[in-house]
């Protein structure tokens, strides 16, 4: 039988937590504030930064949310440097991705954010673990309590070269896991050869149905970070998975709380 991870669930508990600590920060007179900086009129993009606000705002902090889709890249950095010098700010995010006038812009946009701002944890030198991936690798804690995970497990992180997914496969390999890696630019033969020895993929292409059941090991664990639609066929890959991820309602969940617990330590500094 398949397990299929409750995103929603395991965040709500994971919110108890943050209450908690929100509630002492507060009791010391600071209210947790972040800071999100949307540009563009992406569906998805929206609709995430109103998932933030509105889970952000529940739990007791301060969410922000700052257009600047009429703006250009030195407005944009302009802005970044004036949150990096406001002490009631906390944490400093952008939502991505940018719109084509900003896209080329994306690595100096996020390095501009101070490192200890750096909530979502996406520039270079951040102080926090990515959100995405901390969210990443605690769903796959929790699929070893499923899944028995040999030591000498193959971890296939498809999307390796992307922010998330490089992110990604630096965590697994200090905690020395056997990591092989696919990107959209290989070959789609070597992909499949990877997922029918994976024992865990993490996928994160943002390429809706990329992995199907016919090239996914029997057993493994498939971890799906795509969006707005999964990288992964969820119905056909539920067959041969042991545990599996949904789009949405799966990572997504969890890399909000994530996101939270961060801010909550850039609080308490």
């Amino acid at each position: 039988m398949t397990y299929v991870f409750d995103g929603k669930k395991y965040a709500k508990m994971r919110e108890l937590g943050i209450i908690d600590k929100v509630s002492r920060l507060r009791a010391h007179g600071v209210t947790p504030h972040l800071a999100i900086i949307i540009a563009g009129y992406d569906k998805a993009s929206r609709l995430y930064v109103s998932l933030k606000q509105k889970v952000g705002e529940r739990l007791g902090m301060e969410v922000e949310v700052i257009d600047h889709s009429h703006s250009t890249f030195g407005q944009v950095v302009e802005d970044i440097k004036r949150l990096n010098s406001e002490t009631n700010v906390h944490g400093v995010m952008v939502q991505l991705p940018l719109p084509k006038s900003l896209a080329k812009h994306t690595d100096k946009i996020l390095q501009a954010i101070a490192s200890q701002k750096d909530v979502d944890g996406l520039r270079e030198g951040s102080h926090y673990v990515p959100a995405t991936v901390k969210a990443a690798l605690a769903i796959l804690n929790e699929a070893k309590h499923v899944v028995k995970v040999a030591p000498d497990a193959l971890y296939l992180v498809v999307g390796a070269k992307g922010v998330v997914g490089s992110k990604i496969v630096s965590e697994l390999t200090e905690y020395g896991c056997e990591v092989e890696v696919f990107d959209k630019d290989d070959e789609v033969e070597k992909m499949e050869s990877s997922l029918l020895r994976a024992d865990v993929v993490i996928s994160a292409t943002g390429i809706a149905g990329l992995i199907t059941k016919d090239i996914v090991k029997k057993g493994s664990i498939v971890i799906d970070i795509g969006s707005p639609q999964g990288d992964v066929d969820f119905e056909g890959v539920s067959e041969v998975a042991k545990f599996i991820t949904p789009v949405p309602g799966g990572v997504g969940p969890v890399t909000i709380v994530s996101l939270f617990e961060n801010l909550i330590l850039a609080a308490s500094v």
